[in-house]
């Protein structure tokens, strides 16, 4: 058995190291699709906080001309938001607004019902919907920080510039109503 093992080792060694190099190769570029879909999808759940955070301006704007928000701190602090909101810069942290806003939605949405409000099933929604996407962006960060500190291909990320995502931290996010399926 073992001269069998020998004498095919021997034999086929072309096909071997053929084959060796095939796996590499496909590993490699696996590897790098991989890791180019994840920036892909951590972009595009980014483009839709920007979406959502535009469209709930308007929800901005109504917390404001509430008179029973009395809190001159939150006053100032939503309508910072809207002014950094509607002022878009590369230098700007646009997840950290989100994490603001949904504070501050979800404290809103507390102290209200649907009788208080004529349009809170659209806030309602609006509001869950922000959550979903930062939920969401939180699990691809996560799977892109798995992907890059897999043991076995973390010599092949030495060979990129790999960026580092952050992850939404908000005590909201940690008592959702979603059921999280990876």
């Amino acid at each position: 058995m073992i001269s069998w093992l020998s004498n095919f080792f021997k034999t086929q060694k072309a096909n071997m190291l053929f084959l060796l190099f095939v796996f590499l190769f496909s590993t490699y570029f696996n590897y790098v699709n991989s890791l180019n879909r994840q920036h892909l999808l951590i972009a595009e759940k980014i483009t839709d906080i920007h979406r959502l955070l535009d469209f709930q301006l308007i929800f901005m704007k109504r917390m404001l001309q509430d008179v029973n928000q009395t809190s001159s701190y939150k006053r100032q602090s939503i309508s910072l938001l809207i002014h950094n909101i509607k002022h878009k810069s590369d230098n700007k942290d646009p997840l950290g607004y989100a994490s603001n806003w949904l504070t501050f939605f979800n404290n809103y949405l507390l102290n209200h019902d649907l009788d208080s409000l004529k349009d809170y099933s659209s806030m309602k929604n609006s509001y869950e919907s922000l959550l979903s996407s930062i939920i969401r962006y939180n699990l691809e960060v996560k799977r892109y920080n798995r992907l890059v500190s897999s043991k076995p291909l973390r010599f092949l990320s030495s060979f990129f510039t790999l960026t580092n995502y952050r992850i939404v931290s908000n005590p909201i996010l940690t008592i959702t109503a979603f059921e999280i399926v990876e």
